[in-house]
């Protein structure tokens, strides 16, 4: 409120539940919602011109210049650039070990968890959706679909649906590989003292970009127009990424955002190749095709 004079009224609650009210206004054009900061699940609306052309609000010179973004652009979900600005990208689908329990050099590729003595000893996030979706659509990507319901049948992978519980799980050794959590878990336990956690990296799965919750969306029918507009410019101003990357610990693209504070491991290297969940080919190409697999595969 203080950076643009705006009285703001937020929405908190279940990813799930925030999506489907959204979605559900959206599609009914009754919108009481003028921005939604969240993942990459609306790009079929941009397609079908439901969303606002967010790109026709962008004006203020410190948004609009490219030289201040990685790529010489405001990174977007959607083909056409106008409608789902992503400024933030981080990398996960990793799995993260209880460095105590699993030595992390015993892992050097996704393939390593097939051994005999990790059978019951990992626990991941629904694989159908969220960040567990992220990272087994990303298993899928790399090694297909019989490896990864090899993985969770044979070696008895314990589903959970709360990220902290699994990390909580990991931490205490009661499942000493985790695997589609938020990897940013393993900082914020250590800021709690607890050095336990470890984010592993194999040398064939470096992982998958994510944007996490750090898309705008807005309805094609927006109540207050002007509101979404000046909020729109400075969450992607340099104003509004170091408030980003302050509460989020998430890398922002912007170059003149110093990404204090962010770990390391979810740092996108140069010369690594990663890949872009978040991309509207993939996301509705891809992305809810393996979904619907995994969902079969995993009955």
């Amino acid at each position: 409120r203080a950076d643009t004079g705006l009285d703001t009224s937020i929405i908190v609650g279940a990813a799930a539940d925030t999506t489907n009210r959204f979605r559900a206004e959206v599609q009914s054009g009754r919108n009481t919602i003028d921005v939604r900061v969240g993942g990459a699940t609306d790009v079929d609306f941009a397609k079908s011109g439901l969303l606002y052309p967010i790109k026709d609000l962008v004006v203020l010179p410190d948004v609009q210049n490219p030289g201040l973004w990685q790529g010489g652009e405001i990174p977007w979900v959607d083909n056409a650039k106008r409608f789902m600005p992503m400024p933030s990208q981080y990398v996960s689908g990793r799995p993260i070990v209880n460095r105590l329990l699993v030595d992390p050099a015993s892992i050097r590729s996704m393939k390593d968890l097939l051994k005999p003595e990790f059978k019951g000893k990992i626990a991941a996030y629904d694989p159908t959706g969220g960040a567990g979706g992220v990272a087994a659509s990303y298993l899928v990507h790399v090694y297909g679909i019989e490896f990864v319901k090899r993985l969770f049948v044979e070696q008895k992978v314990m589903i959970g649906t709360d990220q902290r519980q699994l990390a909580e799980w990991g931490a205490r050794g009661l499942y000493p590989v985790i695997f589609g959590i938020d990897p940013l878990f393993v900082q914020r336990f250590q800021a709690l003292g607890i050095d336990t956690l470890e984010v592993v990296i194999p040398e064939d799965a470096p992982g998958t970009l994510s944007g996490g919750c750090n898309v705008l969306a807005m309805p094609k029918s927006l109540p207050h127009p002007a509101s979404a507009a000046v909020f729109a410019n400075w969450f992607l101003s340099s104003a509004g990424q170091k408030a980003l990357v302050e509460v989020t610990n998430y890398p922002s693209r912007r170059k003149d955002v110093e990404p204090l504070n962010v770990p390391k491991y979810i740092m996108p290297l140069e010369g690594r190749t990663y890949l872009d969940q978040y991309s509207e080919d993939w996301y509705i190409n891809q992305r809810l095709k393996i979904r619907d697999e995994l969902s079969a595969a995993l009955k």
